[in-house]
């Protein structure tokens, strides 16, 4: 497998941080012109649209392309088993959505959420071809194509989205926006691993696959489940405009976490599944992981929170400045996540998804009643006060096991924690000193909050230089090499 020095890894963070920069200001913009044309409810019909597809495709969170990268051998018969199996969850997946945009409209009286699980009922279908060429070249690590194909498929469906909310489309207007997206990566995926394409059916080692998958469903679907179970009961408990305001806070929450998180650790995936393979330790990579995604995370989230009000109601408008309570508390508990960050991906290198399936189980059930206990207690806030209490829980059963995969212990990470503490306060100081100023008013002139939240990353990045900090250096190296990384 290519990809797996330390030269390779920063050049595949280069091509992934640009392509998901031009991602992040493609679903910002998007995002701020859609709320100006959509009201909550409508967005809430979509939401909520999602999360009926999300409970019936559990199923397809088998983690298949995770069992690509990972293995060392992969033979022919391999990989049309798993696209074999992946072709019978897609189509059972289809039908059964198609079949709940017919009963849809009855058990919650909107035909806009049948409509647009229609619509929706083809991305699984599209995902039968997309899926091998895709995870083939993930495998081989060319991110450079990957990041291309991700940027495309982000400028179509929200480009898309946009122009037909525009239209009048209302809620439908997402699912076309997806539809479109979904298809532009088929193609794209299919060309550039055009030698990976099968039509050829097998189950010769299905075992071993559903072995794994099995797994990986129960971490990964308890876990998509229980969020989409969530949105469900928000939405019984509260309505379709609570639920569409929740969604407005945790999107601009999930877009930090989503531009910065993700990416590093879908490239890092592959490193650290390269040092399992050839027996080598994770130990020292792991801890310099963590400090770099914790001096980048708390600062990003801490701050997320203290600007939430403003930020709210002068970037999407005063009819979702209720979505600004609840973002503070998501925003805190990704910054709690942070703490647990490469979790998952040391699960799956270290052979121990078994041991994780457990932990997601316990996770899953008291992250959803503490979500709606929340929610029937205290609405839009209490919802998002229980995924803090969320986040907490996990840390505390995550903790252990984490410490045995990484051979690190406590005494190990608190002095990163420490350090990135003192980062995050730096940068945020600013911010929150406007804030105090006008009382945590919503009101604040956001000129000034900017400008001060600006002054603190300028602080950050001055403290960041001056103490040495792991990730100034890879910074530093990344500037240095960007010439010769992305010829």
């Amino acid at each position: 497998m290519r990809g797996c020095d330390s030269v390779s890894v920063r050049r595949h963070l280069a091509w992934m941080g640009i392509a998901q920069a031009g991602i992040f200001v493609v679903q910002f913009a998007a995002s701020v012109i859609i709320a100006r044309l959509l009201s909550p409810f409508e967005v809430g019909v979509f939401v909520v649209a999602m999360s009926i597809c999300g409970i019936l495709g559990i199923i397809r969170n088998l983690g298949l392309t995770a069992f690509i990268v990972r293995e060392t051998n992969l033979p022919e018969r391999l990989k049309e088993t798993t696209f074999t199996i992946n072709l019978l969850i897609n189509v059972a997946v289809a039908a059964a959505i198609g079949l709940c945009s017919v009963a849809s409209g009855v058990f919650l009286g909107q035909v806009g959420v049948a409509q647009v699980l229609a619509v929706l009922a083809l991305m699984p279908l599209l995902g039968i071809i997309e899926f091998l060429p895709a995870a083939m070249i993930e495998r081989s690590a060319n991110f450079k194509a990957i990041a291309g194909i991700g940027l495309g498929r982000s400028l179509l469906a929200q480009g898309l989205t946009v122009v037909l909310a525009f239209k009048g489309f209302s809620s439908i207007s997402f699912a076309y926006g997806q539809l479109a997206g979904t298809l532009f990566s088929v193609v794209a995926c299919n060309i550039v691993g055009r030698a990976e394409m099968r039509l050829r059916l097998r189950l010769a080692d299905w075992r071993r696959v559903t072995v794994f998958g099995a797994q990986m469903l129960t971490i990964s679907g308890a876990n998509a489940s229980a969020s989409r179970l969530a949105d469900i009961l928000l939405a019984r408990i509260a309505g379709l405009q609570a639920l569409g305001l929740f969604s407005r806070a945790a999107n601009v929450n999930n877009v930090a976490w989503e531009n910065i998180h993700a990416v590093v650790a879908r490239v890092l995936l592959v490193r650290l599944s390269s040092l399992q393979k050839a027996g080598l330790p994770m130990r020292d990579y792991y801890l310099r992981v963590v400090e770099v995604c914790t001096a980048v995370l708390w600062p990003a989230f801490v701050g997320l929170a203290i600007i939430a009000g403003p930020f709210i109601s002068t970037v999407y408008g005063q009819k979702w400045a209720p979505a600004a309570a609840p973002l503070v508390f998501l925003a805190l508990s990704s910054a709690v996540w942070a703490t647990l960050t490469m979790s998952w991906e040391l699960f799956v290198v270290c052979g121990e998804t078994r041991r994780q399936t457990r932990i997601e189980l316990v996770r899953a059930a008291v992250g959803t009643c503490l979500f709606a206990s929340g929610a029937a207690l205290a609405g839009l806030t209490g919802a998002a006060a229980g995924r803090l209490g969320d986040a907490l829980f996990t840390v505390f059963i995550y903790r252990r096991p984490l410490e045995r995969m990484s051979a690190t212990t406590m005494s190990d990470v608190y002095p990163i924690y420490l350090r990135s503490a003192v980062l995050a306060g730096v940068a945020v100081a600013p911010a929150a000193l406007v804030m105090i100023n006008y009382h945590g008013a919503a009101t604040a002139p956001f000129g000034q909050v900017i400008a001060a939240a600006a002054f603190g990353i300028a602080i950050w990045a001055a403290t960041l230089m001056l103490t040495h900090h792991p990730l100034a250096m890879e910074l530093k190296r990344l500037l240095s090499r960007a010439t010769r990384t992305l010829e």
